[in-house]
């Protein structure tokens, strides 16, 4: 448990210190600010929910999805030094991101949509300017007005739990719950478990450390591939993508204990495990990790953010802690073949699912999508055209 929560802080503080954009910088600041304070708990998720507001639509989804190879490093740094150091040692290198963030800080802005509520204009027009890249202030009225329209409508509905109940974050909500249990479902707990039992299989004879290590490059090469991926065929289809890809890496996987079961001499797969492993994580990085809390940020109205990331946080963590528990039943009673056939079967199906559950929201504005959330009607964007 003590290694976790050093893995869990790392997680969290190398968002900040591996990324020069200056808009991923804050989303790093408020990720750090929430989830320092939050180690042990789930709510360090609300970074995707709270740092979006800063993003320009065009590449929301994008930016989203970079934490993926944020974690992944976090995780990677942990690896690499955890299993030939002492405790002390791992803990002054995991605290040195923090610092660097706590000295960084200072020069990081207020949030813009922080500034328009507290009515302090000026102050919001020179921090999304500051965000775009030192711009013209003439160059980001409009999206500044659409800032002040997206909070005077928040202002005039209801908040809290009350709006819980409206249609649009009810929806949002059945939605969001949908996107983490395919996310908690989808095997990522089974392959960690036997991850060391997979390289050995495949004859290639590693201790258990070596075997974290190679998980945590892949996890952090396929990562930093996620957000130009996302950008270039949109947030659904990586998603998808994801989904069906890491439901065959572990339908491959099922099929090798399969036949290890049956044949005698099965040497001619053993090569089976070892890829199904590297394309699980791949997949998994790619989309089923990083993307459902992508969308959840965009789907869910401003007036009810915090309160709804807080439920899908600790749903999250409910559903995590049943399907471990789950799987170690079925290890036990059924073994490996039935297990990841299991997975397979689940991700292939959910992920059907999702073609018609998860919204398309790709070049639309956070107010086009709560609106679209409401009504069901997406945005005429040919009226706006012409």
């Amino acid at each position: 448990m003590v290694y976790r929560v050093f893995t869990h802080s790392s997680e969290n503080s190398e968002l900040c210190s591996t990324h020069s954009l200056q808009t991923v910088a804050y989303s790093s600041d408020l990720f750090n600010r929430e989830g320092l304070k939050s180690s042990f708990s789930p709510f360090h998720r609300k970074f995707n929910v709270q740092t979006l507001l800063c993003f320009q639509d065009s590449n929301r989804g994008a930016l989203c999805s970079i934490n993926q190879a944020a974690i992944a490093l976090g995780f990677l740094i942990e690896f690499c030094v955890g299993p030939w150091t002492s405790y002390l040692t791992l803990i002054l290198v995991s605290a040195l991101p923090p610092i660097f963030f706590f000295i960084t800080f200072y020069f990081i802005p207020e949030s813009p949509y922080y500034l328009l509520i507290k009515s302090r204009k000026a102050e919001a027009v020179e921090s999304l300017r500051w965000f775009r890249g030192n711009i013209k202030p003439t160059s980001v009225q409009k999206e500044l007005t659409e800032m002040q329209e997206s909070i005077r409508m928040k202002n005039s509905r209801l908040s809290g739990i009350k709006a819980l109940f409206r249609k649009g974050p009810q929806k949002a909500l059945l939605i969001s719950f949908y996107l983490l249990i395919m996310q908690q479902g989808s095997g990522n707990n089974a392959i960690v478990v036997f991850a060391q039992q997979i390289f050995e299989m495949a004859n290639i004879l590693v201790s258990g450390s070596i075997v974290a290590i190679i998980g945590g490059v892949t996890n952090f090469f396929a990562g930093a591939m996620t957000p130009f991926i996302v950008r270039k065929f949109s947030l659904k289809s990586t998603f998808l993508c994801s989904t069906f890809g890491g439901a065959i890496s572990l339908g491959l996987l099922s099929l090798y204990f399969y036949l290890k079961s049956t044949l005698d001499n099965f040497s001619c797969v053993s090569f089976l495990p070892i890829l199904a492993y590297i394309l699980y994580n791949i997949f998994y990085c790619w989309g089923c990790g990083p993307l459902p809390w992508a969308v959840i940020a965009e789907i869910i109205p401003l007036e009810v953010k915090g309160l709804s990331a807080c439920i899908c946080g600790i749903f999250s963590m409910l559903v995590s802690f049943a399907v471990i528990e789950i799987i170690a039943i079925f290890l036990d009673e059924s073994g490996p073949t039935i297990v990841f056939a299991s997975l397979f079967i689940f991700l292939a199906l959910t992920g059907f699912g999702a073609i018609f559950i998860v919204p398309k929201t790709d070049g639309m504005s956070l107010q086009e999508i709560n609106d679209y959330m409401e009504t069901g009607k997406r945005p005429d964007k040919t009226s706006e055209k012409s």
